[in-house]
């Protein structure tokens, strides 16, 4: 009878080890999925600062005072200003896709952002924007929405992954403002 009892205990002990490695394991994939998807999301926000924060550096240039920007919405920009230094401006204009146009992806509130320059190709610069704000300040800081006065304006991103981890989509957040020396 003692045997059996160590036989049950031992089998007991041995299960209890195994789902033990066996949620171990788990968890660590779920741990390595989540690093892999934050990583990549940081990647592709970075390039999309990086662009932006480039372009954003020229509005302006070359342009009379109080005309750089033609449009000024809080989910789109396009203003004028020299990007390849020839003295001519070009129109650089950042907007939203289409919420379909990201349909094939589990996420239901990610979006294309695209990028234009004059009457070019619009190029999808990011994919999984959720959130992409601008706001926009006059010489004294205060928000304006009249475009004659923008002296600087900020950006909030939002960009997540497209496949949920355990029911919510890796994200990553940036903010940032600009003051253009142009303007």
């Amino acid at each position: 009878m003692g045997v059996m009892f160590d036989i049950i205990g031992s089998i007991l002990v041995r299960t209890a080890i195994v789902l033990i490695v066996l949620r171990m394991n788990v968890s660590l994939n779920t741990m390595v999925s989540e690093t892999v998807a934050h990583s990549t999301i940081q990647q592709e926000l970075s390039i999309l600062r990086e662009v932006m924060s480039s372009d954003f550096e020229y509005a302006g240039l070359t342009v009379p005072v109080g005309t750089a920007f033609k449009e000024a919405e809080p989910d789109r920009i396009k203003f004028e200003g020299d990007l390849n230094s020839d003295l001519t401006p070009e129109t650089i204009d950042y907007y939203y896709g289409s919420a379909v146009e990201l349909s094939n992806t589990p996420n239901p509130n990610d979006r294309k952002l695209y990028r234009k320059i004059g009457t070019g190709t619009p190029l999808n610069v990011a994919n999984g924007i959720k959130k992409c704000v601008f706001t926009y300040y006059d010489g004294n800081g205060i928000q304006t929405t009249d475009k004659t006065k923008i002296k600087m304006f900020s950006i909030s991103v939002i960009m997540q992954d497209g496949t949920p981890i355990n029911d919510k989509y890796p994200s990553s957040y940036w903010e940032q403002s600009f003051f253009p020396l142009n303007l």
